[in-house]
C-alpha cells in the first residue's frame, strides 16, 4: 500500500512540477526578449539627416528645432540635410564634410541628394558641401548666397539663427526644384524679383535726382547777376562766319576690357569652392572665414 500511495503521489506531482517549470522557462525567455530588444535597438545609432553638435554650441531646444526642420526637409523634398558642428581643425573642411557625409549616410535614394552645413567655431570657418544631383541645382553661384546670407548672425554669435538662414534657403531652392523651375541667387535669402527690381529702380532714381537737384539749384542761384547785352553780337559779321578748316577731334575712346576670373583654391581653411572628389565620389562646396 505505501508503494502504490507514493507512486499515485508522484504522478500527481508531475504535472505539476512541468507545468511550473514550462512558466518559468517563459518568463525567462520574456526576460532574455526584454532585455535583448534594447541592446539591439541602442547597437544602431541614428544616421542620416540631423544635427551632429560635437562642440555643444546649441542647447536642446535649439537642436530639436533643427532636427525637425531637417526630419521636414526630407518628407517633403527627399532631402537629406545635416548640420555638422565641432572643434577640431581640418586640413580641408571640404573633404572632411564630404567624408562624413558617406560615413553617416546623408543623402536620400539612388542619386543620395544631400547637404551637408560644417561649421568650426574655433578657426571661424563655415563650409557647406552638396551631394548627388543636388550639387548641379545648388551650383557655386547659390552656395556663395547661402554662405553669405549667414555669416552675419556668425560674426554675432548667433549661431542659431545662422543655422535656420541656411535651411530657409535650401528649403527655397528645393521648392523651386521641385516645381521644375531653376535655382537664382536672387530667389535665395531675399525678396523676390518684382521687389528687387523696384528696389534696384527706386535707389537708382534717388542716386540720380539728389545730385541733379543741387546742379540745378546752384546754377539757379548764380543767374540773378546775368542781364541781356544789346550789343552781344557786335563782333559777328553780317552775312554770318564761313570755316575755311575742319577738323575731327575726339574726347573720348572704347576701351574693351575683359576680366581675368579667379583662381579658386582647393578648399581647405583658406576657402574656395566648385567641384571635387572624396571617396571616388563627386561633391560641390564652398567654404569660406568669417
Amino acid at each position: 500500500m505505501g508503494r502504490r500511495e507514493d507512486l499515485r503521489a508522484s504522478r500527481e506531482a508531475q504535472p505539476v512540477l512541468s507545468g511550473a517549470f514550462q512558466k518559468i522557462l517563459l518568463i525567462i525567455c520574456i526576460c532574455f526578449a526584454v532585455l535583448c530588444s534594447p541592446a539591439v535597438l541602442w547597437a544602431a545609432p541614428s544616421e542620416g539627416a540631423g544635427v551632429y553638435d560635437y562642440y555643444g554650441l546649441l542647447d536642446s531646444r535649439e537642436e530639436e528645432e533643427l532636427d525637425e526642420i531637417l526630419r521636414e526637409l526630407r518628407e517633403e523634398y527627399q532631402f537629406d540635410g545635416a548640420v555638422l558642428i565641432t572643434d577640431d581643425v581640418w586640413e580641408d573642411d571640404r573633404h572632411y564634410a564630404a567624408e562624413f557625409m558617406q560615413e553617416h549616410e546623408i543623402g536620400y535614394g539612388r542619386e543620395k541628394n544631400g547637404m551637408c552645413l560644417f561649421h568650426q567655431p574655433d578657426s571661424r570657418s563655415i563650409t557647406v558641401v552638396f551631394r548627388g544631383m543636388a550639387q548641379e541645382t545648388f551650383d557655386q553661384e547659390v552656395q556663395d548666397v547661402i554662405l553669405d546670407d549667414c555669416i552675419e548672425y556668425l560674426r554675432e554669435d548667433d549661431f542659431y539663427q545662422a543655422y535656420r538662414e541656411v535651411l530657409d534657403d535650401l528649403e527655397k531652392g528645393l521648392k523651386r526644384f521641385s516645381k521644375g523651375k531653376s535655382i537664382r541667387p536672387m530667389d535665395l535669402g531675399g525678396p523676390g524679383m518684382g521687389l528687387f527690381l523696384l528696389y534696384s529702380l527706386a535707389g537708382s532714381f534717388l542716386v540720380m535726382a539728389i545730385p541733379t537737384f543741387g546742379i540745378v539749384w546752384f546754377q539757379k542761384s548764380r543767374m540773378h547777376t546775368l542781364v541781356p547785352q544789346p550789343n552781344a553780337d557786335f563782333y559777328a559779321p553780317e552775312d554770318g562766319v564761313e570755316l575755311d578748316r575742319e577738323r575731327d577731334l575726339y574726347v573720348r575712346t572704347a576701351t574693351t576690357r575683359t576680366r581675368i576670373p579667379k583662381q579658386s583654391s582647393g578648399g581647405g581653411n583658406g576657402g574656395g569652392g566648385g567641384n571635387f572628389k572624396a571617396g571616388g565620389e563627386s561633391f560641390s562646396g564652398s567654404s569660406r572665414k568669417y
